[in-house]
């Protein structure tokens, strides 16, 4: 039996899917975007986001196609994906622990008081749904041993 990336990929449960979307969506834009993208729209999303929003996604990419696409535990590579998540909340809240500096003006220095929803709120909530049962129960092998 043959079957393609597209089945595999659907086969994995929604919330995976949605989140391999969203990593790759961010990774994508967070990298072209200040080099392709408008000045202007750059600037006004630094406050929020900081200097590079698609991190702890992008490190988490790998492993969340292996999830999809291999057979190797699922614990394993779960830990894999979270792990940049957590990173990114630790420095999310180190930053909320700073003391405000002096931005001069600087859009790439100012830092918004949104940005925890980023680097805090946002990561968390990937965490809680990537620890879902159903996402525990995917990847692991079926138990084939006959039932007395």
């Amino acid at each position: 039996m043959n079957t393609t990336l597209y089945t595999k990929f659907s086969a994995a449960p929604l919330e995976l899917r949605v989140f391999a979307t969203f990593s790759v969506l961010v990774t994508i834009l967070g990298v072209a975007l200040p080099i392709f993208g408008p000045k202007q729209l750059w600037e006004a999303i630094v406050p929020f986001t900081g200097w590079t929003p698609g991190l702890g996604y992008m490190f988490g990419l790998f492993f969340t196609f292996a999830l999809i696409y291999s057979k190797s535990p699922p614990f394993a590579l779960r830990f894999g994906i979270i792990a940049p998540l957590v990173l990114q909340i630790i420095f999310g809240l180190l930053m909320m622990a700073m003391s405000p500096a002096k931005n001069f003006g600087n859009p790439y220095l100012t830092v918004s008081p949104w940005r925890p929803v980023w680097t805090v709120a946002i990561p968390a909530l990937w965490i809680a749904l990537l620890l879902s049962p159903r996402i525990s129960r995917f990847g692991k092998a079926p138990d084939n041993s006959p039932t007395a």
